[in-house]
């Protein structure tokens, strides 16, 4: 629950530009009206509610109102999501929508959620939810979703452990079976491979992505044979180099995060190159890793994914990044950009009227395809089966050159 005062101050005293703060409940949420004096008695405004951890209980300010002291990770984050939300709202109202935006501080905590969306009236009147960012809370949003059948956007968690026949929680970001589905099926459109090598520790959570990988890498049509090689700590090179061929590519898949493993796994992989031709398949989460060699991984020409496309040289986010800065001084970032992408489609959606199972242009997004796409956990595909969810089921595959990633789509 956030006032208008408090966004105010969080935003370091940027101006609320193109809205009206048309009214807000004290301490409950902050409320923007945007598009004011273009509905018409045949269109309705679009109400959506913003459900984020800015966490201001542990916020301190001066006597004259600035922040004093460090704010939260989960507070930036927030923020920067928040900028970039309300940025796309800018452009929407622009286009003539009528938006009604309730923002809300979730506070980080699963029973705020519940007070906000079993106990406030104005939750029942909405189009459509943004958030929460945390699983714990996502539990009792699909609650709610399910009983009133309110969209519920999971702007980063993609667990769907707790969801089922819930064809209104929709992930904003694809979940990590859709990822190595995708790695899978590149490797397989490009090399064709008879065999495949997969490394991993003997941790629970390595297996976990390792079966992920297999279910995959079973469904290419090259179904290629697959050597499982794992240790608690690391592979030798000797074993390793059973497995490999001189003259032909060898793909070798790295089900695991844990940098470590993954440093000596590379550095040992980086000494065979010279000798085999490797071609390594690392996960998403690779992306962020601080400790792994851009330089090392383009000898190894390793491949991984991304929920967003990398190229923000386009006209269109040179744009949006200079309305961007002329509006908070500072230039987008990942959470910004997921803000601005989250709130254009899924608030488009809804002034369309569209199904959900609808592909939108990569102009319509910053650096992000969007297709939604209904996913049935019994495996069954059938327009007369209730969705446990929706997904948006785009992957972009990048690969290490030159000690950078690219596109290779």
């Amino acid at each position: 629950m956030i006032s208008a005062l408090n966004l105010r101050q969080l935003l370091n005293g940027n101006k609320h530009n193109g809205y009206v703060i048309n009214c807000f409940v004290a301490i409950a949420c902050a409320i923007i009206l945007l598009g004011v004096g273009q509905t018409t008695a045949a269109e309705k405004p679009i109400r959506v509610a913003f459900l984020l951890p800015f966490n201001t209980q542990s916020i301190k300010y001066d006597t004259l109102g600035n922040i004093t002291g460090n704010v939260t990770t989960n507070t930036q984050m927030a923020l920067n999501y928040y900028k970039g939300a309300m940025l796309a709202l800018d452009s929407l109202s622009n286009s003539g929508l009528t938006i009604i935006t309730r923002i809300y501080d979730t506070k980080s905590d699963s029973n705020v959620v519940h007070e906000l969306l079993f106990n406030n009236a104005e939750m029942l009147n909405t189009d459509i939810i943004i958030g929460p960012f945390f699983m714990d809370e996502l539990r009792v949003a699909n609650r709610f979703s399910q009983r009133f059948h309110i969209p519920v956007v999971s702007p980063y968690v993609t667990s769907t452990s707790f969801v089922s026949k819930s064809p209104e929680y929709i992930l904003s970001k694809p979940t990590l079976a859709t990822h190595c589905k995708a790695l899978s099926d590149y490797i397989d459109s490009i090399y064709k491979p008879s065999r495949v090598i997969i490394l991993l520790s003997e941790s629970q959570q390595d297996k976990n992505y390792y079966a992920l990988f297999e279910n995959a890498l079973k469904q290419t049509n090259s179904k290629p044979s697959l050597y499982k090689l794992s240790d608690s700590s690391t592979i030798s090179q000797d074993k390793i180099e059973l497995y490999l061929v001189p003259g032909s590519s060898n793909i070798i898949f790295i089900s695991s995060t844990n940098e470590t493993f993954i440093s000596k796994l590379t550095a040992r992989l980086e000494t065979m190159s010279t000798q085999y031709q490797i071609v390594l398949v690392g996960m998403p989460q690779w992306r962020e890793s601080q400790p792994l060699k851009g330089s090392q991984l383009s000898k190894l020409h390793c491949i991984i994914s991304h929920y967003a496309d990398l190229d923000k040289n386009t006209a269109y986010f040179n744009h949006v990044n200079k309305a961007f800065i002329d509006k908070y001084a500072l230039a987008l970032n990942e959470f910004s950009i997921d803000g601005y992408n989250d709130t254009f489609y899924f608030i488009s959606n809804q002034a369309d009227d569209s199904d959900w199972n609808l592909n939108r242009k990569p102009k319509d997004a910053l650096c992000k395809q969007i297709i939604i796409k209904p996913r049935y956990k019994s495996n069954a595909n059938s327009t007369s089966t209730t969705a446990d969810y929706m997904e948006n089921t785009y992957v972009n595959i990048l690969q290490y050159r030159d000690g950078r990633l690219e596109d290779v789509r």
